[in-house]
């Protein structure tokens, strides 16, 4: 009787656990974030339904990463996974070890424990859970789909007893803190990709399916500290297959027709994005799927797709996608070829005119804060600076009463861009590292960048093509949430809250002919993190104080001190307290350094020579660091800087280019130990003139997109 019992107890054991799960707080390592992460991807599963059409025969492959990606000790523990329970209530998801563990000596499939182990979630009722279990659903709040969606997560192994009848019972553990991650990537893919498994019949009456591959992106949970961001971590590419072992060797045709507006296309340069190879303006070769890179021909298609673009090509159809989201309607100017970048100052009736020499090759050897004033009439003359008719430019004096109710009673309808402090969100993989810069710039920060900010030159300094090692998806940090870079905006009636340059521009009664934006959009970028964005810089304006920013990297702008003066007029007109910029790089100029400059009332700058690296502790201690078109994957000397700004603790923010650099650039953050706190989110007030890069058509705008550190 004793062991007829033992059976039963241990044929039940085997198929549905124990005592239905335990107390995962107790698992060394543990966060909240993290169990949070479980829970919340465990319940998206449940909601996804896979056992509608899918049961226990259904095996599918999971490969995370590549091996490259992990340490010897880090090695996927489970790279099969399986649905327990279809047209039953008794539901459940196997992670296996191998294909073999999922079937018998005979080669059919078995759902005995096998010799390995492996890791089961079953599904249930809240009263069918242990009562520590219980206590820390409830304690922690974590997410349940249903009330028959209490999950259990444990690990199965079995007995090691040579007895017949002992070998059918299961020894079961909590899982380790790294099994739960593998669980999390295992889970998020098999969510994503069981909808796409396509029905080709039934076979034995079980749905039978066409075979499958599919790469998806997925956010590992951070290591950072308990109160990190769960999703915010190591972005990995997860390949999910049906069956296990099928495999493809699919390369997207080369599609030479070129669907590109003709205000966009103008016949600008083209290059092959694997040998650099000049391509005819009109039709040259690109891939075939996500129509964003360049090649001469299938042989550097071949290379690259294996080397690089198999595993980037679905993050670049994806923001190709919302290439006409990032489109500021309002403001349509011409596409900037910084090789040729005279034409376009022509086109806008701006070459050889004030500030805009900066962006000019004419002035490319001249030295940064140095322009020649010999052009302007009466010197630096707001006026001249600009270039521009009257009109056309912010004034160079306060914002009065009458324009601040003007700006209210009009608002900002069809605002064209996200807030920057939007939600948004992560992912791809990788860990693939960037390869070295190709040309004469670095990065941002307190190294050398490119020659010019303002699309001057932002391509040749493009590590690896700006590719990334990442895709974007939409969560993110800041009160309101989007799923794309639709029109979120803030709602200041008074002026005091920009969220974008349609709010600017009906603030200072410019027209949209006017292209002050492609400036401006270094001074406004940094009003708006420090107004809008940032909460402590905005609570010591509240009080009547100084905000002191370290402002790494400045090139272009040690030319545009007119432009940074409307920053004094904006905190004139709305905040009461006052801003004091340290510009600290290279590119000062000897005679600048430890030079002040005052704009107005409320705002002073400080210019220091030198890398940030080494002149940071003889600073006054920032409330702020800004880096613009940051490229902390372009420029080997940002890893001193990011340990300056990891001392600090205090809010840093970045902008760059490309999605794409600044998926690369949160890997640098990773490698420092700096996960993001400020998701990466289209930036409001980036610039409005699109950059022409030769060998990719993905959107690429001077401080395209922020995101922070510290924050």
């Amino acid at each position: 009787m004793d062991v007829h019992l033992k059976e039963i107890f241990g044929s039940f054991s085997d198929q549905f656990g124990v005592g239905r799960g335990s107390d995962l707080l107790k698992v060394k390592g543990i966060t909240t974030p993290l169990l949070e992460c479980v829970f919340r991807t465990i319940a998206e599963l449940w909601r996804s339904a896979p056992w509608r059409r899918l049961n226990s025969s259904d095996l599918l492959g999971v490969k995370i990463g590549k091996a490259s990606d992990w340490s010897p000790l880090e090695r996927q523990p489970f790279k099969c996974a399986r649905f327990l329970g279809a047209g039953s209530k008794d539901l459940g998801v196997d992670l296996l070890r191998s294909e073999q563990d999922a079937v018998g000596p005979t080669g059919k499939p078995t759902k005995a424990i096998p010799v390995n182990g492996l890791l089961r979630i079953t599904f249930g009722g809240e009263t069918d859970l242990f009562p520590t279990a219980r206590r820390m659903i409830r304690s922690l709040g974590l997410e349940i789909a249903g009330p028959s969606a209490f999950p259990a997560v444990e690990v199965i192994l079995p007995t090691k007893s040579k007895s017949l009848v002992d070998r059918k019972y299961s020894s079961y553990r909590t899982p380790h803190v790294l099994e739960l991650k593998w669980l999390i990537a295992c889970l998020k893919a098999l969510t994503q990709v069981h909808p796409q498994l396509q029905k080709i019949g039934k076979f034995g009456g079980s749905n039978k399916f066409d075979d499958l591959l599919q790469n998806v992106e997925i956010s590992l949970p951070s290591p950072g500290e308990e109160n990190s961001v769960p999703d915010d971590g190591p972005s990995i590419t997860v390949r999910v297959t049906y069956p296990p072992k099928v495999t493809f060797d699919f390369i997207p045709k080369l599609d030479e027709t070129d669907d590109r507006d003709s205000c966009s296309a103008l016949l600008l340069s083209r290059q092959c994005v694997s040998c650099m190879k000049e391509l005819p303006a009109d039709g040259a070769p690109r891939c075939g799927s996500c129509k964003a890179v360049y090649y001469c021909g299938m042989a550097c298609q071949k290379k690259d797709w294996k080397e690089i673009h198999k595993d980037e090509c679905a993050q670049y159809e994806k923001m190709m996608e919302r290439a006409a989201e990032l489109e500021i309607k309002e403001l349509s100017f011409p596409v900037l070829d910084s090789e040729r970048s005279c034409r376009w100052l022509d086109q806008m009736g701006l070459h050889g005119k004030g500030m805009w020499r900066r962006i000019c090759k004419c002035y490319h050897s001249c030295p940064f804060g140095h322009l020649p004033l010999e052009s302007l009439v009466g010197g630096w003359a707001h006026t001249a600076a600009w270039g521009l008719e009257h009109g056309s430019y912010p004034p160079d004096a306060p914002l009065k009463i009458q324009e601040r109710q003007i700006s209210s009673s009009q608002g900002s309808s069809n605002s064209s861009g996200t807030h920057s402090g939007a939600n948004s969100s992560e992912g791809k993989s990788g860990g693939r590292p960037a390869a070295a810069s190709a040309a004469e710039g670095g990065g941002a920060g307190s190294g050398s960048k490119m020659n010019c900010k303002l699309e001057g030159s932002p391509v040749s300094s493009v590590s690896n093509g700006g590719r990334s090692n990442g895709t974007m998806s939409s969560e993110g940090s800041s009160g309101t949430r989007c799923n794309t870079y639709g029109s979120e905006r803030s709602t200041g009636s008074d002026g005091s809250s920009l969220s974008s340059w349609v709010d600017y521009y009906h603030l200072r009664s410019l027209t949209f002919f006017s292209p002050v934006a492609a400036i401006l959009t270094y001074p406004l970028t940094v009003y708006n993190i420090v107004t809008s964005i940032c909460a402590s810089s905005k609570t010591i304006l509240a009080k009547h104080k100084e905000v002191t920013i370290h402002y790494l990297g400045p090139q272009g702008e040690l030319d545009w001190l007119p432009a940074f003066a409307e920053v004094g007029h904006l905190l004139s007109a709305f905040h009461s307290g006052s801003l004091h910029i340290v510009m600290v790089g290279p590119e000062v100029p000897n005679s600048l350094s430890g030079e002040a400059t005052g704009l107005g009332k409320k705002l002073r700058i400080t210019y220091v020579q030198g890398l940030y690296q080494e002149e940071a502790t003889a600073l006054f201690p920032p409330n702020l660091v800004v880096a613009l078109n940051a490229g902390l994957d372009r420029s080997g000397t940002w890893a001193g800087d990011l340990n300056i700004i990891k001392q600090q603790a205090v809010p840093t923010y970045f902008t760059d280019y490309a999605e794409s650099c600044c998926l690369n650039a949160k890997q640098v953050l990773l490698a420092a130990e700096l996960p993001l706190t400020q998701p990466i989110v289209p930036n409001a007030f980036r610039s409005p003139v699109r950059a022409h890069v030769p060998f990719t058509d993905v959107p690429w705008f001077t401080n395209g997109f922020l995101f922070g550190v510290n924050t």
